[in-house]
């Protein structure tokens, strides 16, 4: 008798174990949907995106192309100048299709930290002289402090590349100011703070800009270019490095904090 009411109670019950777990499938199957069509609408930004950028600069390039070879026999200053502005879009193309190419491999599983000998004062002096042509345009001045140059063990191209897309951040987003770049060793970590006096991060914005596609403002002709993905690859790529990137507190603008494993190299002769 126990037996069969109990098989009473499980079949009065399977009607609406039933339906609990159809809406609780509905209900997973809504949220893969949903996630499915962000991601695909993030991606669909992307492209448009990096459509829109690969477009500035390779016009601005034509543009510039053209009007030196109207300049040269008429003012070769002038022909400089624009040789220059060329040579400046050039750099910004190459760090976005690094960008692009860094993400690509990351979302492949391929991309792998290359440790070498190298100084960081020297990478971050050459990253810096990248920008210099258009921070003097924008009225904005870097200072560089405790610059390490002992030479360590660390992957150059990687920290290359994070700072490239910091300071394109300031370069997009800070209309002029000084920009403070500090170093420091520590043990085996070196520390690099990069430091603007721009409108700043808003607290609750700084983890959600460290995401794929992720910007302040999503739209593609907003008055600032960028594809969403350089804080991201940074961050991913002092990851890689054994270390951190973090937005930090400052008093102004925006300050970011890098940390990543650096140990002194044994032979400085063979630093890069």
């Amino acid at each position: 008798m126990v037996l069969i009411s109990f098989a009473r109670a499980k079949d009065d019950h399977s009607p609406l174990l039933a339906t609990v777990l159809m809406a609780l499938l509905g209900f997973i199957v809504f949220g893969q949907q949903c996630r499915a069509s962000v991601l695909a609408e993030q991606r669909v930004s992307f492209v448009n995106s990096v459509s829109h950028e690969l477009r500035s600069p390779l016009t601005n390039m034509l543009l510039n192309i053209n009007l030196t070879t109207e300049a040269i026999d008429d003012k070769v200053s002038d022909a400089t100048r624009r040789l220059a502005l060329v040579q400046e879009e050039a750099r910004r193309l190459c760090r976005l299709i690094d960008n692009v190419l860094t993400f690509s491999r990351h979302e492949q599983g391929q991309f792998r930290s290359e440790p070498r000998a190298c100084v960081p004062a020297s990478v971050i002096a050459a990253v810096v002289e990248q920008f210099a042509p258009s921070f003097a345009r924008r009225a904005l001045t870097v200072s560089r402090t405790g610059d390490v140059s002992a030479a360590c063990v660390l992957d150059s191209d990687a920290l290359a590349q994070i700072l490239g897309s910091l300071l394109s951040n300031v370069e997009k987003y800070v209309p002029g100011g000084k920009i403070k770049i500090v170093s420091a060793l520590t043990g085996e970590t070196l520390i690099i703070r990069i430091t603007d006096e721009g409108p700043g991060i808003p607290v609750a914005a700084a983890e959600r800009i460290s995401r794929p596609f992720e910007r302040l403002d999503s739209r593609v002709n907003e008055g600032a270019s960028g594809t969403g993905l350089g804080l991201a690859i940074a961050r991913d790529l002092a990851s890689s490095m054994g270390g951190s990137l973090r937005h930090v507190p400052s008093e102004r603008g925006a300050s970011f904090e890098l940390r990543v494993r650096a140990p002194l190299a044994r032979e400085i002769a063979s630093a890069a």
